[in-house]
């Protein structure tokens, strides 16, 4: 009787703690995305902060397909865990982006044994309904074009809901995720009844992702500093960061939500413009990774 007792109270207390955890979120969020490397480092991020709560996941076309994103989400959420996440992919733009394609496809996501693609995209669907079915508002969170953005905004209906777009937007003229859909990118621009932020990255030797610093994530050993260290030896990935290729840009989103005064912003309209300031991001970023147990 008395180890019945002690394991109730255990349950009680695990329980409690996770209900603790969810009521602690600030940021409720949807993430749509192509799938590049930098992309998962951002979702890990949100999965290793106690601030975000991920309601569901849709794929864009970019860098990856539609389809091939899909793939790589779904074999991410059952290596955490997290399969309870819904997900859907957006429709295809009817280009063939030869674009690091090769590249990001072979990076490891998980095990994407067994999962089979749904018929028909649903990620406008998908985002319409989470956004409604939410009493909080929502944060959108973009990693990729904003295709599937947009569709949701021309529904209007949505537009009280939706708390704040944040897309990484580069350059705005000649920007990977500008170009990859124009009219889309305009279309949510131009949108005045949603406050939006958008991310650019600075071409200063301070804003490359370097070996040092992933380095620096693989000692913090957790699961998700683990994931982003393990798929980053990927031998293309490996090739472009010695080559300094790559920079901070997706994974900037979270690091602005949670800590904006690491930012450097304009507002014009309903459009704050950011981008880092200094190289203290960097230890934001590694605190993140390393907010969980």
């Amino acid at each position: 009787m008395r180890r019945v007792k002690l394991v109730f109270i255990v349950f009680i207390l695990v329980c409690s703690n996770i209900f603790a955890q969810q009521a602690e979120s600030r940021f409720r969020v949807i993430i749509d995305t192509d799938c590049a490397p930098d992309d998962l480092r951002a979702i890990c991020l949100i999965f290793a902060s106690n601030d975000f709560d991920v309601i569901a996941i849709s794929t864009s076309d970019g860098l990856l397909s539609p389809e091939q994103g899909y793939k790589k989400i779904k074999a991410m959420l059952k290596h955490f865990g997290h399969q309870e996440i819904p997900v859907a992919y957006g429709k295809k733009l009817n280009k063939y982006n030869k674009f690091c394609n090769k590249l990001c496809l072979s990076v490891n996501w998980g095990d994407e044994q067994g999962i089979e693609i749904p018929e028909k995209p649903s990620a406008v669907e998908l985002i319409t309904k989470e956004i409604h079915n939410q009493k909080a508002d929502i944060y959108l969170i973009c990693f990729g074009p904003l295709t599937n953005i947009s569709e949701v905004l021309k529904n209007e209906n949505t537009h009280s809901n939706i708390k704040q777009i944040l897309w990484y937007q580069g350059s705005p003229n000649t920007g990977y995720n500008v170009n990859s859909d124009l009219e889309a990118a305009k279309f949510v621009t131009e949108c005045k009844t949603v406050d939006k932020v958008f991310f650019t990255t600075p071409s200063t030797k301070q804003n490359l992702f370097t070996t040092k610093f992933l380095n620096k994530i693989s000692k913090i050993k957790n699961p998700y500093s683990d994931f982003i260290f393990v798929s980053h030896q990927n031998l293309g990935v490996q090739e472009k960061i010695k080559a300094k290729f790559y920079k901070f840009w997706d994974d900037l989103l979270p690091i602005y939500l949670l800590n904006p005064e690491l930012f450097d912003t304009t507002k014009e309209n309903n459009i704050i413009y950011a981008s880092p300031k200094n190289k203290n991001f960097k230890n934001a970023y590694l605190q993140i990774l390393n907010s969980k147990p």
